[in-house]
């Protein structure tokens, strides 16, 4: 993927490049999650979180920035891990315009011990390998959840994550033009089992503007974040659960033959804060 990357920039660059207007741009997309340290006076549990997030976002952004891994994914997957060439570096370092961010929630993560033991997997995450305990709340008890849950069974509803990870990424990357290219969520179960409770999602209204407040959290703080788009337009097929999940902004009908449409209350939400 890299490569290519890498490749299609370098042709794209040399068709529409070049310092005259209209200069043309182009970007790379990552989805990834934030993670705070579960305790955050621990130092092992600071660099687990880390780590974690170098895992999520430096493992496809570090390369185009820098023309390299970064040094924790390298230790982490030795000889599993390709080296690029000489070359190859070349062609990956500094290969986008702008990087494009996909967030929709946030974990907790602690270096494993006797009272939180390593995580063996977690959806949506690469092989942990026994590295991290992952966890959606604070307290063996589980006394501070991250954020409201959604309809996923992944998916809480963390606003300030999104603000961290635009922050972690403008100080990692020296000030690149951010985009959020991708936030939404699915509504919890009992909010979407008929039409007229999916359409007034009220839930989703809430979503969003949390996270588009985070954002200008992040703004302020002086990130260059030049865009964000909510996910998604429509209801639509949401990979593995299919038709099962709906992240639309437009409620679909899919017993209609038609497909009928049906903008929901943040559709009409979305279009007047825009």
């Amino acid at each position: 993927v890299l490569l290519a990357h890498a490749a299609a920039v370098g042709k794209f660059r040399r068709r529409f490049g070049g310092t005259t207007a209209p200069r043309r741009r182009i970007s790379i997309v990552n989805c990834g999650w934030m993670a705070w340290p579960l305790r955050a006076e621990s130092p092992g549990d600071v660099a687990a979180a880390d780590s974690f997030l170098e895992a999520q976002w430096a493992w496809f952004l570090d390369p185009v920035v820098f023309g390299d891994y970064p040094a924790s994914l390298k230790t982490r997957a030795g000889a599993d891990l390709p080296r690029f060439t000489a070359a190859e570096q070349k062609a990956l370092a500094g290969s986008f315009d702008e990087l494009g961010v996909n967030y929709y929630t946030a974990r907790y993560v602690a270096r494993p011990d006797a009272e939180h033991p390593a995580t063996a997997a977690a959806e949506g995450i690469p092989k942990l390998n026994n590295l991290y305990h992952v966890a959606m709340y604070r307290g063996l008890a589980g006394e501070e959840l991250i954020g409201a849950k959604a309809g996923s069974p992944w998916l809480f509803s963390a606003p300030p994550g999104l603000r961290d990870v635009l922050l972690w990424l403008d100080a990692r990357y020296d000030r690149p033009v951010l985009m959020v290219t991708e936030n939404g969520c699915d509504q919890p179960a009992a909010l979407d089992l008929t039409e007229a409770l999916a359409v007034d999602d009220a839930f989703r209204v809430n979503y969003i503007r949390q996270h588009i407040e985070s954002v200008a959290e992040a703004v302020a703080l002086g990130a260059d974040v030049r865009a964000y788009f909510a996910w998604s337009l429509l209801d639509n097929y949401e990979w593995a659960d299919g038709y099962a999940k709906r992240f639309g902004l437009v409620y679909v009908d899919y017993a209609s033959p038609a497909l009928t449409r049906t903008p929901k209350r943040s559709a009409r939400w979305y279009a007047e804060t825009a």
